[in-house]
């Protein structure tokens, strides 16, 4: 009998000892499933963050990079930052959470209502970023019109498009909308979808000759241009970018007849005019490029791959790094830009020369046999030992700027000109 009830007693305390077991899995599984929950949170908390302030650093760094930004720019600016340092608040509050878990200075009760409320303060801070856009008329994305539906698509939403955070590609191929097409454009000031390499940032296609295109509006983009006449014949004319000041990356122009843009100031890459020639045949008359003129613009990189040849143009007034140059019947030749292997001039009808680099790595060789004016105002270096040649048989007056405490080593080499020099620096 003794051993019988040892025995119950034993049974009743190995049931006791299981149930508490069972309760104590029971609270740890309780407890690590509140942790995954609280983890989770943590990391789609801070993968928000994290997508957030790059979002708003491309926002702010395309923003900065505008030349001549308008009242509302700047207030965007504004804007933004305030909105940034807000979100740098959000992560730090998130980090220091991390480190009060990390240490088991809170419980994950605490830990779910701080991550539950750095979460609505981060889904405030998204309805910040889209009403401050939409006061701005920024839209943020990539707007392609090369379609009556996609034509469609974006009438609506024209308030949004004074500036393009994104690409712009437009081709009239397919559109018979125009005049709706247009009222689009002609509200786009800015694009400022960055420089991605291999992107143009805004590609235009004009189709025919009768298509015009108006982004008389636009007068900046961050990132690449490339603007193209589909077929012969069709010129720059068909696109109104009068107002367009600076491109950061490259830019491209490609029809037929005169290049003009009076007031494009600045290109941050390289500029490419694509020569064309005349042409009678059927479907495919042109004129050729008659006219290149870009009176104030600076070019960083080099010019048409540093070899420009127009051979039609009777007028050049361009900037770029070039190595030799060509415009077999241009009368008046105007040239800006850094000349790093020297330069070769080629310009035999050309009356009026002038050449604004201030330095060349190599020799100049000026070609204007019937030029009245040859000018080289600003030249004060063209490397040691280099010569600067100039043929010409009618010169009467052409000057380089040498100044007594430049360093400048070159050989004057002047034929069949009358040569003098005065005391203000000049040669002539």
């Amino acid at each position: 009998m003794k051993k019988l009830l040892l025995g119950v007693i034993a049974f009743a305390l190995i049931i006791t000892s299981c149930n508490k077991y069972a309760d104590d899995f029971k609270d740890l599984n309780a407890k690590m499933d509140a942790l995954k929950a609280q983890v989770a949170g943590v990391a789609t908390l801070s993968a928000g963050i994290t997508t957030m302030q790059t979002q708003l650093t491309a926002l702010t760094a395309a923003v900065a990079a505008l030349p001549n930004p308008t009242a509302s720019i700047a207030t965007l600016g504004t804007n933004l930052t305030a909105l940034t340092a807000n979100v740098a608040t959000l992560q730090t509050s998130l980090n220091t959470l991390a480190t009060n878990v990390a240490a088991g200075k809170v419980t994950s009760d605490a830990a779910a209502l701080v991550v539950a409320q750095l979460q609505t303060a981060l889904t405030a801070a998204q309805a910040d970023i889209v009403k401050i856009l939409a006061n701005t008329s920024m839209y943020v994305g990539n707007v392609s019109i090369t379609s009556d539906a996609e034509v469609d698509f974006w009438t609506p939403k024209i308030a949004q498009l004074g500036m393009i955070n994104g690409t712009l590609t437009v081709n009239t191929s397919a559109i018979t909308k125009l005049a709706a097409m247009n009222l689009i454009l002609k509200n786009v000031n800015a694009v400022i979808g960055g420089t991605t390499t291999g992107v143009d940032q805004v590609t235009i296609t004009a189709a025919t000759s009768g298509t015009n295109i108006d982004l008389s509006k636009l007068t900046s983009v961050v990132g690449n241009f490339t603007a193209t006449g589909a077929t012969g014949g069709v010129t720059q004319s068909i696109l109104n970018i009068s107002a367009l000041t600076s491109v950061t990356g490259n830019f491209k122009l490609d029809f037929d007849g005169p290049y003009a843009l009076p007031l494009l100031s600045s290109v941050g890459g390289t500029m490419v005019l694509t020569d064309h020639v005349a042409s009678t045949t059927s479907g495919a008359v042109r004129s050729g490029t008659t006219t290149v003129n870009f009176p104030l613009v600076s070019v960083t990189g080099t010019l048409n791959a540093g070899t420009p040849n127009w051979p039609l143009a009777t007028t050049v007034n361009v900037a770029g790094n070039i190595t030799t140059f060509d415009a077999a019947t241009a009368t008046t030749v105007a040239l800006r830009g850094s000349y790093t292997a020297g330069l070769v001039f080629n310009a035999p009808l050309a009356t009026s020369v002038s050449i604004g680099a201030a330095t060349a790595a190599g020799p100049i060789t000026i070609n204007a046999a019937v030029a009245t004016s040859i000018s080289l105002p600003n030249l004060t270096s063209a490397g040691a030992g280099n010569a600067i040649g100039i043929t010409t048989s009618a010169v009467t007056c052409c000057c380089y700027r040498y100044r007594s405490s430049d360093t400048f080593f070159a050989k004057i080499c002047y034929r069949s000109i009358n040569f003098y020099y005065s005391e203000d620096g000049y040669f002539g």
